[in-house]
């Protein structure tokens, strides 16, 4: 007898769709408590690390890492708003 896999599939919204996002704590974006309630709101897991070994960049310019992939902006206001405008993936 042969099995069979019923899948349901069902439209995801954007919204339904989680990046995680990490954050150095010496970073200018860790220090802006509104900028990080924008993207949680939006939907974002974040996570504020000690370090990621970015520590050329944390003076010179705001940074994250966004499901994997570092993200950069010359502000933290910048920041959000790229990552606000960027697609959310499945992957």
């Amino acid at each position: 007898m042969r099995s069979t896999c019923v899948r349901e599939w069902r439209h995801v919204s954007a919204y339904e769709i989680r990046r995680r996002l990490q954050i150095c704590a010496a970073n200018q974006l860790a220090r802006r408590p509104s900028l990080l309630q924008q993207l949680r709101e939006a939907g974002d897991v974040i996570e504020v690390v000690e370090c990621l070994d970015q520590c050329t960049r944390c003076d010179a310019c705001s940074f994250a890492l966004v499901s994997g992939v570092f993200e950069y902006a010359s502000s933290p206001d910048e920041l959000v708003m790229k990552l606000c405008e960027r697609p959310r993936s499945t992957r």
